[in-house]
């Protein structure tokens, strides 16, 4: 299979592929491994697809056990996990009638339900990113996409970067599509990432 020629996937998995010919920090001809946060649908929308394409090793987390059915049905059941992120300990998770929108709200207000529905609120234990990684033996990873509505600088800036050290991650720059949020951005350039690319809800960091 030749990946640089597939257009079914997402424009940000077109470009990582398309990188990875130039890049010292991804082999297209070997085994990557990939952690995707927030991965909803295993094909729909999905960063991550191509990389279960290609045979790569990784874990897929959400909070919405709605997707497990769509990850079984695929054959990627053993990549996925349900679970919610976060650095407090309990969280108000949201589950959107779109699903894709699902996530901690902390308040009532922030839940827009005229924009998205809501399905049912749970109030959900949460776990850490790097118990998970840990538990999963995931070491070091190649591809790191974190896509939590909103939440994104709050889970990232607990992961070890010194021990998993990502070597490309996508990620929303955008609150729960609505207000741009600068702080995941700042965090990773202090720890020696570069941003090589944008889309229309991620920004694409490379490790220097």
């Amino acid at each position: 299979m030749n990946p640089f020629k597939f257009d079914h996937y997402e424009p940000e998995s077109q470009f990582i592929w398309g990188q990875m010919s130039i890049s010292p920090n991804l082999d297209c001809g070997g085994q990557g491994v990939y952690v995707d946060l927030g991965c909803a649908h295993p094909i729909n929308k999905s960063l991550t697809h191509f990389c279960r394409d290609f045979g790569w090793r990784g874990l897929a987390i959400d909070g919405n056990i709605d997707f497990a059915p769509e990850w079984l049905q695929y054959g990627y059941i053993h990549h996925f996990v349900c679970a919610v992120l976060s650095d407090q300990p309990t969280a108000r998770f949201v589950v959107h009638e779109n699903s894709f929108t699902s996530r901690i709200s902390d308040l009532p207000e922030n839940d827009h339900p005229e924009k998205w529905g809501i399905k049912r609120i749970e109030e959900r234990s949460t776990v850490s990113l790097n118990h998970l990684l840990d538990v999963h033996d995931i070491g070091k990873i190649d591809l790191l996409c974190c896509d939590l509505e909103g939440h994104e600088f709050e889970v990232l800036k607990t992961l070890d970067w010194e021990k998993h050290s990502p070597a490309w991650v996508i990620a929303e720059y955008v609150t729960a599509g609505e207000d741009t949020d600068p702080r995941l951005c700042n965090f990773l350039l202090e720890r020696g990432y570069e941003v090589v690319h944008m889309t229309q809800s991620n920004l694409i960091y490379r490790r220097k």
